[in-house]
Formats: C-alpha cells, sequence, structure tokens
C-alpha cells in the first residue's frame, strides 16, 4: 500500500510479485485480506521452505534416535517426546498456516490440491 495526495493506493496482487489468491480461505477470509497476503509471501518464501526442510531434517533424525528397547523414563527418551511433541505442532501450524493463505480444498490453488501436500498432512496427522 502506498500514499498519494488523494490516500491509500492498493497495489494489485500482481504487482506484490506473488500468484493471484483465490476463493475466501476458510470460506471467511477474503483474498484481499492484508493479513493473508502477508502471510502468502512468507510462505511463498525461500526462507520459509529453508527452515521447513531443515526441520524436516531434524525431525526425521529425531525420529531415528528413537528406538523400541529406549527407557521410557530416560532423559533421552523424555527430550525425544517433547521434541515430537514440538515438531508435531510446528508442522501443523505450518500446515495451517498454508490452508489460511490458500484455502483448504475448495479453491484454485487450495491446500489439499497438491498431493504433496495431502501426504504432509497426512504424516502431520498421525
Amino acid at each position: 500500500e502506498h500514499q498519494s495526495s488523494e490516500g491509500p493506493i492498493v497495489l494489485p496482487q500482481a504487482a506484490s510479485g506473488l500468484p493471484e489468491l483465490y476463493g475466501k480461505s476458510f470460506g471467511i477470509f477474503p483474498t484481499d485480506m492484508r493479513l493473508r497476503r502477508h502471510m502468502q509471501g512468507v510462505v511463498s518464501s525461500s526462507a520459509f521452505e529453508i527452515v521447513v526442510t531443515v526441520l524436516i531434517t531434524l525431525s526425521t533424525l529425531q525420529l531415528s534416535v528413537d528406538a523400541p528397547g529406549l527407557d521410557s523414563e530416560s532423559q533421552l527418551a523424555q527430550l525425544l517426546r517433547k521434541l515430537n511433541i514440538a515438531f508435531s505442532v510446528v508442522f501443523s501450524l505450518e500446515s495451517a498456516l498454508k490452508m489460511f493463505v490458500y484455502g483448504v480444498a475448495l479453491n484454485k490453488d487450495a491446500y489439499l490440491r497438491s498431493i504433496w501436500n495431502m501426504i504432509d498432512l497426512f504424516v502431520v496427522g498421525i
């Protein structure tokens, strides 16, 4: 949004360099909602993708350390449980944020219209 002598000028979506958003997310949040457009920039950024990829790698390492024979009362087991909860929360927030930006299923570019996002949501839900 820029200022002119007549007041604010709202730039079209294309001026932001981001793809057009379609439909209301969750049936209530319009495409021109400032927070939704801002979060689109966040989830579309390479920095966001790098952070998510690093977290996936760390989560995978955490899962590889866990073993059935591990003493459930050990400090390592307790740490792994806490990390599992933290990763679950972060990945759930990532999914929810992308659904907020792109919509869940009905919009043209909705979150669940990508097979990768379906797999992602399934894994997070387990």
